[in-house]
């Protein structure tokens, strides 16, 4: 219950909540017999830190998970989660060579990754090359998620992310007019499920449209 809790948190962007719940489902399931959960959720434990910024703790989780593999003989092809959830924290680091290799673990593994799985993978490869400005790099692997996660109906979330996501990286490419396109549509969603974090993010890059195109009682209106 605490780690579908916590799942529900992620969604809603109170990462500090997602901490507390996977902390106690973690915990809990340690009092237990059955240990073949506690890699997953230390990923979970893990990349609720990386999300909250506490980088060294989300590398301890990680590690910790990889160690849990070990102990309890998971197979290699399900390590993937652990790659590239290293790889976003070198990512954050700005330490794209360490982030490249964890990058290219994951990737072994790509065809037995689930559809959310792949989507993760695809969304946080992407913003990797955003952060090193490369934006045609970045926007194949967004188009990429986009179009796995439109294909599957009950990845609504995700397709409304790779939508934020695109209508940057279009900002960025000085175009306007498809970025304006995503970010209009995604907004909706994020309005419905309550995702303060998400909605931040679309307001930034409505300044920067309103910017491109010179209305500043736009941006004045949307920085206050």
């Amino acid at each position: 219950i605490y780690n579908m809790r916590g799942n529900v948190c992620v969604r809603q962007g109170l990462t500090d909540s997602s901490v507390v719940c996977f902390q106690k489902a973690f915990d809990y399931r340690l009092k237990g017999s059955n240990r073949d959960m506690l890699h997953d959720i230390s990923i979970n434990l893990a990349d609720a830190f990386v999300r909250t910024g506490h980088y060294d703790k989300g590398a301890m989780w990680y590690r910790k998970a990889l160690s849990y593999c070990d102990s309890l003989k998971i197979p290699e092809e399900k390590r993937f989660p652990v790659y590239y959830g290293l790889a976003q924290v070198y990512m954050e680091l700005r330490d794209f060579t360490s982030c490249d290799y964890y990058y290219e673990l994951a990737a072994r593994q790509y065809d037995k990754m689930l559809p959310f799985e792949k989507h993760i993978y695809l969304n946080n490869r992407g913003n990797s090359y955003y952060y090193r400005e490369d934006y045609p790099e970045a926007l194949k692997y967004f188009k990429k998620g986009f179009s796995l996660a439109v294909s599957h109906p009950d990845m609504g979330f995700e397709k409304n992310l790779c939508m934020v996501n695109l209508g940057d990286v279009y900002l960025q490419m000085n175009e306007p007019d498809s970025a304006a396109k995503y970010i209009n549509e995604c907004q909706p969603f994020f309005r419905k499920i309550g995702a303060a974090g998400a909605l931040y993010y679309i307001d930034t890059q409505r300044i920067g449209l309103a910017l491109e195109r010179n209305d500043m009682a736009t941006v004045r209106n949307l920085l206050s």
